[in-house]
Order: C-alpha cells, then structure tokens, then sequence
C-alpha cells in the first residue's frame, strides 16, 4: 500500500489482524499486554520494539472513540501509521 489512507481497507480486516496481533481481544477491546507480548516475541531490534510500544500507549486514546469493533480497527491502524510517519 503506497497510500496512507488507511481507509482504502477495509476496517473490518483491520481489526481482524489487530485481533489476531493480540491487541483487540474477544470483547473488541484495545488491549495492550497481549499484543505487545506478541511483538516483542517477533521483533528482533528492541528499538524498533519501543517504537512500537510507544505508538501502541499513544494510540489507546482511539479506544473511546470507536463505535464498533470494525471502527477501532481503522482508527488503531491510522494512529499507528500516523506515528509511523513521525519515526
């Protein structure tokens, strides 16, 4: 994907990978623990890692903003591009 709009996507797919990931859990919240123990078990670079985990904590304000477990997908995944841009 060139673009950033992550709504080119759908916002259902992702939340499935975020759930997948660890980071939506079975209630369609925003969980940190489970996700960044899933990272940190396939990052090698624990920079990289703490850009993660840094973008993740910045990122849990969209959890309130979410009407749907499909929305909190889209707005985690254009948090998280948007903090990826900043890197």
């Amino acid at each position: 994907m060139t673009s950033r709009d992550v709504t080119l996507v759908n916002p259902c797919l992702w939340s499935c990978c975020l759930k997948k990931g660890g980071f939506i859990d079975d209630k369609g919240q925003y969980v940190l623990n489970p996700g960044l123990t899933y990272v940190k078990n396939i990052v090698k670079s624990d920079q990289f890692y703490t850009f993660i985990e840094k973008s993740a904590k910045q990122c849990e304000s969209v959890k309130d903003k979410a009407g749907s477990e499909c929305e909190l997908g889209a707005l985690l995944a254009a948090c998280i591009l948007e903090q990826m841009m900043k890197m």
